[in-house]
């Protein structure tokens, strides 16, 4: 969007060959690389981190994938867990005790998020298993969750540490913390929530059909609009 925007306003210089804006306009492509990831890098973070976190959730995911052995862990789980979790989850990093109290607002927002994200992967490691990888639509989504949640450590860390040394620009970099968070907790919680849901009542069905259509055609599936098909 950035991109664009300069764009419209520089106009025709940005494809002079001897223009400087057209050197600075072509540099702006390399922001939209960071926009959001790639889907074989999607796919790699995703498989990643869900071997990373496999160590630490083996045992409470082997006892819910065994809930007939499990009974009592079972039941924890469902009343603890997943209500405490899903509902209002519990702030025990307490993050917003370490920044600023101008950014309070926003640790709280990123903790509960970050609460939020790691339960979905659990829940993801208890639904798929070892087939996990087979699910690449919700491996991405994760990943791009994990994405945005480091960005947001990033921004509310820079703003925390220029705030409390006193920099010329510290009210900028709170601004840019805030709104940053404001915007991604709704795209967070967004795909959280897709994640949950049944694959019927996401959009997953509809990709991989189309998938299998260009595959099958060797190419897009869509009639080119030169083409006459009525007569």
């Amino acid at each position: 969007m950035f991109k664009e925007s300069c764009g419209q306003i520089l106009g025709c210089q940005t494809y002079e060959v001897n223009s400087h804006f057209s050197q600075l306009f072509h540099d702006l492509e390399g922001l939209e690389w960071w926009e959001s990831t790639e889907d074989l890098s999607a796919l790699y973070i995703g498989l990643a981190g869900f071997a990373y976190s496999g160590e630490g959730y083996q045992e409470i995911v082997g006892k819910q994938r065994n809930p007939g052995l499990f009974i009592l862990d079972n039941i924890k789980y469902k009343f603890e867990e997943r209500f405490n979790i899903v509902k209002q989850p519990r702030l025990k990093y307490k993050i917003y005790e370490d920044v600023h109290p101008s950014l309070n607002d926003e640790a709280r927002k990123f903790e509960r998020l970050l609460h939020l994200f790691g339960f979905t992967v659990k829940q993801a490691m208890i639904n798929y298993g070892y087939n996990v990888h087979t699910h690449e639509i919700d491996v991405a989504r994760l990943a791009e969750v994990a994405v945005k949640l480091y960005a947001m450590t990033s921004v509310i860390g820079r703003a925390n540490r220029t705030y409390c040394d006193g920099h010329p620009e510290a009210v900028h970099n709170l601004e840019v913390a805030s709104s940053y968070v404001y915007h991604t907790e709704k795209e967070v919680d967004q795909a959280i929530t897709e994640a949950f849901m049944p694959e019927y009542m996401k959009y997953d069905p509809y990709i991989k059909s189309h998938n299998r259509d260009m595959k099958d055609k060797g190419g897009y599936c869509a009639v080119h609009p030169l083409t006459k098909n009525l007569f």
